[in-house]
């Protein structure tokens, strides 16, 4: 794999992997910004519903019959008013009498008081159990409930009233406009990522091309050396460390190149000492011969072996003394060879 291609790949998943967590983590901040300013608004809905009813109306309970028709409509519909002034889906009070959860307030579920459809005053509520944490801490509860409206965020504001009865007043908002919001926020947060993701990318794409450009350079070069070609290359990287690369293999190549030039150049003086030596040994008409360290033969001039009557493949590589008897032997046969003559 070449460079460029590995350095694109690791920085191309890194840069995804850091896209996708940096989408995550913002969609999940903008989440919880949005819950907590819905949570925010839900709980100014609970305070304000509250401060609307006279301070002594829920201390004024004491039956089904502690509220006239004529009141408790007026109060469903100051709700309803309220609800779609700020975009709630239902606004309700509660109270615990003789352990059951009953209505003292709510708003109309289509906002239209006439449609007869909110609960009516000491109702007893169907989903008691939404309510036993807030009713047993009396601390505001925050909650995502399923009903028989459908899926709601509600928060829930307790409170006892002048007989230490609980009491709590409760304000929702479907989450289909939550989700509604949630999904704008994921798409946002999506363009910014696949942004963030598209220019690193385009950047992860020129930093790998200026990084490995000089390297393939290098690449090249070397291969050239290996090839024998020793000319110099151009210095052309803007990269400090790069750069001074570049200039020290060009060193290195003019250098071993002198060595080169000089080595060649001392060969050549050599060769031509040892031709103009071979030539003078060769045709000198002294007898001429050299020994190795061993005292072994290495050379006997032509001289040498016309004198001696021994052919050079049987002198070299013998030493001065084996060469002296097998003279001796030599003498003694021609002697002997003389004398059977006579």
């Amino acid at each position: 794999m070449r460079l460029r291609t590995h350095i694109i790949l690791v920085t191309g998943l890194t840069l995804i992997t850091a896209a996708v967590l940096f989408g995550f983590a913002e969609f999940r901040a903008e989440e919880r910004m949005l819950l907590r300013s819905m949570d925010d608004k839900l709980l100014t809905a609970a305070l304000l519903a509250k401060e609307i009813l006279p301070p002594d109306y829920h201390d004024k309970i004491t039956g089904a019959t502690s509220v006239s028709d004529t009141e408790y409509r007026q109060i469903v519909n100051r709700w309803n008013r309220l609800c779609k002034e700020l975009g709630l889906e239902y606004i309700w009070s509660l109270m615990r009498v003789d352990g059951k959860t009953v209505f003292t307030s709510g708003s109309s579920t289509s906002k239209d008081i006439n449609q007869g459809d909110y609960a009516r005053f000491f109702e007893t509520h169907s989903n008691p159990e939404f309510y036993v944490t807030a009713f047993t801490t009396l601390q505001p509860q925050y909650q995502i409930n399923n009903d028989k409206w459908g899926r709601i965020k509600v928060v829930l504001l307790p409170f006892k009233d002048a007989h230490n009865r609980p009491c709590l007043f409760g304000t929702s908002m479907k989450m289909t406009e939550v989700d509604s919001l949630m999904k704008k926020t994921f798409w946002q947060s999506a363009r910014i990522s696949l942004g963030v993701l598209l220019f690193g990318i385009a950047f992860n794409v020129l930093f790998a091309r200026s990084l490995a450009r000089p390297l393939e350079t290098l690449s090249k070069l070397t291969k050239r050396i290996r090839e024998g070609n020793w000319e110099p290359v151009a210095v052309t990287s803007c990269t400090l460390e790069i750069r001074s690369l570049e200039e020290n293999i060009n060193t290195m190549i003019q250098s071993i190149q002198e060595k080169i030039n000089q080595r060649q150049q001392a060969e050549e003086t050599l060769r031509a000492s040892e031709e103009k030596y071979r030539f003078l040994t060769e045709n000198s008409s002294d007898v001429i011969w050299h020994l190795d360290h061993t005292c072994r033969f290495d050379y006997i001039s032509p001289t040498d072996e016309r004198l001696r009557k021994f052919k050079r493949e049987e002198v070299i590589g013998k030493t001065f003394w084996s060469l002296l008897q097998a003279g001796k032997r030599r003498i003694h046969q021609t002697d002997e060879r003389a004398a059977s003559l006579r």
